[in-house]
């Protein structure tokens, strides 16, 4: 089967939810006998058709090199004739596209009509909440328009099938008349085999110059401001108090358009609380898997859900590694956390909420190795991509 996966950005480096998800889902598509193509905005000076880890790639050039948003227009304007092209060329069967924005699924539909192919969307993220941070009125405006899942419920017609990564987003979509014939619920996945608690973590450690008496606390998110960064700094000096031997290592991936600005606020912040020899701030990371096995607990304080995958990749790599995760409770986070089972869930955007959870795993180790076993437990037993992509390409096969 030829198979088509369609995005803003499917480009390496693998540091964002979806383009990891559809990266991986891919892989284990190839493995299974499918041959599969990109198509993906790309930048002048990268090749407009290249073959990466045996996925071919098309990309739409932009004159912008990083940032999810930067170039889309230019990519929303060419992908109806590039998109006819590709599937004319390569005799594709299946057109899948991968956004958290409503209206990205629809105006594919729409591209796609007059193809050949069968056409189906992954739906990451159910919330229609508007953002709320330094973006323009106009574009935040747009993009909460993007969110509203009406634009699904009026181009069902032109789609095969819509894909949902939670029980939340199914259930959601059914209330606004989707119809369930179309509508399927296949979670996102993670490779169990590269993120376990088998890994070691002492090379991590020295890189940071982290002593062995001191607890490692990872910041599993990046400097969007919805994911938290100012809140789990602020708990960490609340922590500090009466934990003196605790550091962070903060997460960044350069994946948002105000990268620069958000580091230097972050670090000033940082700089301002007294927090500059318990916290360190690492880049893009291709050993993540270390990471994670390095640290005693992995916080994901989401401030809001917008554009946040239903349930966030770094969740599910955390669990998978044995690590006890305390986490906000936002869009289908509980579907994968049961508090005081699988993790601890916290309130949004509340650092002494986050303190107090903090402060239970560093005093009861027990507690945490026995949320991290659970966590695995759960992974294993819901989240691998063995059971993921029988189910994938089940839904494939029957349209």
């Amino acid at each position: 089967m030829n198979t088509l996966m369609v995005g803003l950005d499917l480009n390496p480096p693998w540091v964002e939810g979806i383009r990891n998800s559809v990266q991986e889902l891919s892989q284990q598509l190839l493995k299974r006998g499918h041959n599969i193509h990109f198509l993906t905005k790309g930048f002048r000076q990268q090749e407009k058709h290249e073959v990466i880890d045996g996925i071919t790639y098309h990309r739409i050039p932009t004159n912008e090199s990083t940032g999810y948003l930067r170039g889309a227009q230019h990519f929303l304007l060419r992908l109806p004739k590039t998109l006819s092209e590709v599937v004319r060329e390569h005799e594709i069967s299946v057109t899948h596209g991968h956004s958290s924005y409503p209206a990205f699924g629809a105006y594919l539909a729409l591209c796609s009509s007059l193809t050949n192919s069968r056409k189906f969307f992954s739906q990451y993220s159910y919330t229609a909440a508007a953002p709320n941070f330094e973006y323009s009125r106009g574009l935040r405006a747009t993009l909460a328009l993007a969110k509203e899942p009406s634009f699904l419920k009026n181009g069902s017609h032109l789609l095969d099938g819509l894909i949902v990564t939670s029980q939340k987003a199914y259930t959601r979509l059914l209330e606004h008349g989707f119809p369930i014939s179309k509508l399927h619920h296949i979670p996102v996945g993670v490779d169990t085999d590269r993120f376990n608690p088998k890994l070691e973590g002492e090379k991590i450690r020295e890189e940071f110059s982290i002593p062995s008496n001191c607890k490692l606390i990872l910041f599993a998110g990046d400097l969007t401001p919805y994911k938290g960064a100012e809140i789990m700094i602020r708990s960490l000096k609340l922590v500090a108090k009466d934990h003196a031997n605790v550091r962070c290592v903060m997460l960044t991936k350069g994946t948002y358009e105000r990268e620069e600005y958000r580091r230097e606020a972050v670090q000033s912040l940082i700089q301002n609380l007294g927090l500059q020899d318990k916290t360190s701030l690492s880049g893009v990371r291709k050993d993540i898997e270390h990471l994670y096995a390095a640290s005693d607990i992995v916080v994901l304080p989401f401030s809001q859900n917008y554009a946040l995958m239903d349930i966030p990749r770094a969740l599910l790599e955390a669990m998978a590694t044995g690590k006890a995760v305390v986490t906000s409770d936002v869009g289908a986070v509980s579907e994968a956390v049961t508090h005081m089972k699988t993790g601890l869930l916290i309130r949004g955007d509340n650092p002494a909420e986050l303190a107090e959870a903090l402060t239970l795993l560093l005093e009861d180790d027990g507690i945490s190795e026995r949320l991290g076993e659970n966590g695995r437990s759960l992974v294993e037993e819901r989240f691998t991509w063995a059971s993921i992509v029988q189910k994938m390409e089940k839904v494939y096969l029957q349209a």
